[in-house]
C-alpha cells in the first residue's frame, strides 16, 4: 500500500486527505464486497446531522448523519440509518447538508457504520461525475428498495 495525499471534490468542496492507495478499482470487487466487506453500500438523502460537541476542541471527531435510504446493494436492514463521518475541524471534513443526496460505501466498526472520503477510491473515477449506481449495479447486481409507506 502507498500512502498518498489526495484531493477530492466532494459535494462541491475541495479537500485534502491522507489516504491509502489500493490500486483501485478492485479487480476482485464482486468477490471482496460479497465475502470480505463488512458494511453497507447505498444511496440516500441526509435527513439529520449531529456534530460531536467536542469538535471545537480539536482532535479527531465524527459527525453522525441520519440518512433515508433510497436504494441499497449491501448491509442495509432499515429505511433509515446512521453513518459517522469526519467531523468539523478535521482534515477530511465535508460540509454535509440536510436534503443532500449521496452514495456511500460505509465500513462497520464496533457495530457502527463509518464513511471515509478515501473509500471513494473503491469504485474509481471522479466523484460526483461517476455514475456510482450504474457501476455498483454492474458489480453487485440491481439495488433493492424499501416499500413506500402509504
Amino acid at each position: 500500500m502507498l500512502s498518498v495525499i489526495s484531493t477530492f471534490v466532494l459535494h462541491g468542496e475541495a479537500m485534502a486527505c491522507s489516504c491509502e492507495s489500493y490500486g483501485q478499482p478492485r479487480s476482485d470487487a464482486k468477490n471482496y464486497y460479497r465475502t470480505v466487506f463488512d458494511g453497507s453500500i447505498f444511496t440516500g438523502t441526509v435527513i439529520e446531522i449531529k456534530h460531536d460537541p467536542k469538535a471545537d476542541d480539536g482532535g479527531i471527531t465524527y459527525s453522525e448523519l441520519k440518512i433515508e435510504v433510497e436504494e441499497y446493494w449491501l448491509g442495509v436492514k432499515n429505511s433509515t440509518l446512521s453513518v459517522f463521518v469526519s467531523g468539523p475541524n478535521t482534515s477530511c471534513y465535508v460540509d454535509w447538508k440536510v436534503k443532500q443526496k449521496t452514495f456511500l460505501i460505509a465500513q462497520r466498526m464496533d457495530g457502527k457504520l463509518y464513511y471515509s472520503n478515501c473509500d471513494l477510491a473503491n469504485w474509481g473515477g471522479t466523484y460526483p461525475k461517476s455514475d456510482w449506481s450504474k457501476y455498483t449495479s454492474t458489480i453487485l447486481g440491481k439495488p433493492q428498495k424499501f416499500a413506500k409507506s402509504k
